[in-house]
């Protein structure tokens, strides 16, 4: 059971990817949600390496960070608003699949 809801996470981004294509910025957005599906894959198999992690949320926070206004200004009715969220969602995803590893190496 573990394992399964890691691929349902995964094919959740995915289909948020594919929802992305008919935007003029398609393949931007079409690697921003991959990319935490491929983790969640990764970390299903016990193969996620702590660096992709550190290197997708860095990766994240810089994207939100210089292309977006300030996190005050947001709201879901500009469409800033709806990336910066998207955004925020899989950096904050990647981040808590490092979490886990962490946990998991741990203590279990």
């Amino acid at each position: 059971m573990g394992k399964f809801i890691y691929y349902i996470f995964s094919a959740a981004f995915l289909g948020l990817a594919f929802t992305q294509y008919s935007r003029t910025d398609a393949w931007f957005w079409v690697l921003a949600y991959v990319f935490p599906a491929v983790c969640s894959v990764l970390a299903a198999l016990s193969k996620l390496n702590y660096v992709l992690v550190a290197l997708g949320f860095i990766g994240y926070l810089f994207l939100l960070t210089q292309n977006f206004p300030e996190v005050g200004k947001f709201n879901f009715s500009h469409p800033d608003g709806k990336d910066a969220f998207g955004l925020i969602l899989c950096g904050n995803y990647v981040a808590v699949l490092g979490l886990i590893k962490l946990y998991r190496e741990s203590y279990l």
